[in-house]
């Protein structure tokens, strides 16, 4: 008998979901979640991703955080989107909980026009909220 999981068995690392905010061109921030931020980016960059992204480019990652599952992340967004412009923009700049996803995201996209620094929740003009 061995130590390792059977074939085909649900034994496997839990995906990690982060929660997103972007800014975009015409300064509005939009705030997402996703399993896979670099290719969710690259969606909104493509004008595949949310409606509210589209024809908003560029759009820069101002912050990330990451959590252990879908269900902790949707409540973060949810907090987050509930918050006012000020107020995102401070958790943006202040970088926390900054995660190792989101530090080596910013390492990317040299052929990608998005600017990836940290992401963050999304608000459109006079407080209106994007959202997917």
């Amino acid at each position: 008998m061995t130590d390792s999981p059977e074939e085909g068995s649900a034994v496997s690392k839990p995906a990690n979901w982060v929660v997103y905010i972007l800014q975009c061109a015409d300064q509005t921030l939009y705030t997402g979640i996703t399993n896979n931020l670099d290719h969710r980016i690259n969606e909104h960059e493509n004008g595949t991703g949310a409606k509210y992204t589209r024809g908003r480019a560029p759009l820069k990652l101002i912050y990330s955080e990451t959590h252990s599952s879908r269900s902790q992340a949707s409540k973060r967004e949810v907090e987050i989107k509930s918050f006012d412009r000020a107020r995102k923009l401070r958790l943006a700049s202040a970088g926390y909980p900054t995660s190792k996803s989101s530090r080596s995201a910013a390492r990317l996209g040299t052929s990608s026009s998005i600017n990836r620094g940290r992401s963050c929740p999304s608000e459109g003009v006079n407080g209106q909220m994007g959202s997917d």
